[in-house]
């Protein structure tokens, strides 16, 4: 004969021992090596300077790229940086302020050299920066000024700067190797 009866239930009991960990489970099969990459970056080609500005005033010279690109989000939320290439071979970050040379060598005064984006377009600009007279030969120029030959732009898109707050921008040749960027 069988019988229950239902009743107040007794208290909750202490928790049991943790145990044993299982076995690691095989290794799984190793995957193809990937791409280089470059952190989600977007880069040009180093950009020939247009032999002509598209606008030129005795104090300023404005040379135009186009740049499809540089869209409305990263405009808004991203990060673009832009270098020159120097006939001698070397980089200069943007902005870059430069002398002003007279053909016998003397300082006459100084051009800052910037670059300006919006969606679809880049555009690198020098200006005339010594109060007074401007030489004609930066006031009558219209190429480049100073022996710069190329443009390059690196686009960062939103939310990958916080990730390489230690990167020297200003130095293009850490930004080349961190983003493996080609020559």
């Amino acid at each position: 004969m069988f019988s229950s009866c239902k009743g107040d239930e007794g208290a909750v009991g202490p928790a049991g021992a943790k145990g044993d960990a299982g076995a690691q489970g095989p290794a799984g099969a190793k995957g193809d090596k990937g791409d280089a990459g470059t952190a989600n970056v977007i880069y040009s080609e180093w950009l020939p300077m247009p032999a002509q500005a598209a606008a030129s005033l005795p104090g300023r010279k404005n040379f135009s790229f186009s740049a499809p690109k540089i869209t409305q989000e990263i405009a808004d939320r991203g990060l673009i940086y832009a270098y020159i290439k120097h006939s001698s071979g070397g980089f200069v970050p943007l902005p870059y302020a430069d002398k002003y040379l007279l053909g016998n060598g003397n300082v006459y005064g100084s051009f800052l050299s910037t670059f300006l984006y919006g969606v679809g377009s880049i555009s690198f600009n020098q200006d005339w920066l010594t109060p007074g007279d401007i030489p004609d030969g930066f006031a009558t120029a219209t190429s480049v000024v100073g022996g710069y030959t190329h443009l390059r732009y690196v686009i960062v898109p939103g939310g990958v700067a916080a990730r390489i707050a230690s990167l020297d921008y200003m130095d293009y040749e850490a930004v080349k190797k961190h983003y493996n960027l080609p020559d």
